[in-house]
C-alpha cells in the first residue's frame, strides 16, 4: 500500500511530449515578445521616436540574451547534450541578475526621460518592478533547483513566461483591450480598473502560465508541487503592481524617484 500511494504521489522528470511541449511554448514565448516589440518599433520609428539612452539597450540585449539561451538550452535538452547544457547555465545565472538589476535602472530611466510628454506614467513603474521580482525569483528559484530536473525547466520556463506582458502589451493587449472596458490608465482606482488591467497587463501570461498546469495535469494527471507556489507568486505580485498603480500615495513616490 504504501509503495502505491508513493507511486501515486511520485511526479516524471520526464514524458515523451515534453521535448515537443517545451519547445512549442518557446515559439509562443518569441511569437508574442517579437509581435508586440516588432509592432513598437515600426510605429516608434515612423515618429521619429526611435531613440533610446544607452542602459534600455542594454537591457534589452539582455533580455534578447536570455531568450536566445532558453531556446538553445531547450534544443540542447532535445539533443540530448546535457553537458553542454550545464555548462551554459552558469552563463544564464550571469544574466538572469543582470537583467533584474538593469530592469530596475530602465524603469527609473525611462519614466524620467518620458516625465511631462504624452508617454509618461510614473507609476507603471509598478508593473516593471513587479515583472522583475517575479522573474528573479522564479529564475533564481529553478537555478537553485538545477539538480530536479522537472522543478527546474518548469521554474525557468513560467520565469520567461511572466515576462512576456512585454510583448503582450505592445501590440495584442491593445487589440483585446476594449473587450475589458476602457484604457486601464483612465482609471482612477484599483476597483474601477481592474478589469481593464487584468485584460491588458495579465490575461496573456496568465494563459501561457495556465497552460503548463494543464499540461502536467494531461501528461502527469498531477500538478508539480512547484507549480502552485510559482503561479501564486506570479498572481500576487500582478494583484500588487495593479494596486499600486492606482494608488496616489505611489504614484507620488515614484515622482520622487525619477526626480520629480
Amino acid at each position: 500500500m504504501n509503495t502505491s500511494v508513493s507511486a501515486k504521489k511520485h511526479f516524471a522528470n520526464a514524458h515523451p511530449a515534453d521535448r515537443n511541449f517545451f519547445l512549442v511554448m518557446m515559439l509562443l514565448v518569441w511569437c508574442a515578445i517579437l509581435s508586440g516589440f516588432i509592432h513598437e518599433m515600426i510605429n516608434l520609428n515612423t515618429k521619429g521616436l526611435l531613440h533610446f539612452p544607452w542602459v534600455t539597450h542594454v537591457h534589452g540585449a539582455l533580455f534578447v540574451s536570455w531568450l536566445v539561451l532558453f531556446t538553445v538550452q531547450i534544443i540542447l535538452i532535445r539533443s540530448h547534450n546535457h553537458a553542454l547544457h550545464k555548462k551554459l547555465g552558469l552563463l544564464g545565472m550571469v544574466i538572469a541578475g543582470a537583467m533584474v538589476i538593469a530592469g530596475f535602472t530602465v524603469a527609473i530611466t525611462s519614466e524620467t526621460r518620458k516625465f511631462g510628454t504624452p508617454l509618461s506614467d510614473p507609476a507603471f513603474i509598478s508593473v516593471m518592478f513587479s515583472d522583475m521580482f517575479v522573474f528573479g525569483v522564479l529564475a533564481g528559484a529553478g537555478i537553485y533547483l538545477r539538480k530536479q530536473p522537472a522543478a527546474h525547466k518548469r521554474l525557468i520556463l513560467m520565469a520567461t513566461l511572466g515576462l512576456t506582458d512585454a510583448g503582450f502589451g505592445r501590440w495584442i493587449s491593445i487589440l483585446i483591450e476594449p473587450l475589458f472596458g476602457k484604457d486601464y490608465w483612465t482609471y482612477h482606482s484599483f476597483s474601477e480598473g481592474f478589469l481593464s488591467f487584468f485584460g491588458f497587463q495579465m490575461l496573456g501570461p496568465l494563459l501561457l502560465l495556465l497552460t503548463v498546469g494543464v499540461y502536467d495535469l494531461i501528461t502527469r494527471k498531477r500538478l508539480h508541487p512547484v507549480y502552485l507556489p510559482a503561479l501564486g507568486w506570479w498572481l500576487l505580485f500582478n494583484l500588487i503592481e495593479g494596486y499600486l498603480y492606482y494608488s496616489p500615495a505611489w504614484l507620488q513616490l515614484c515622482k520622487r524617484m525619477i526626480g520629480h
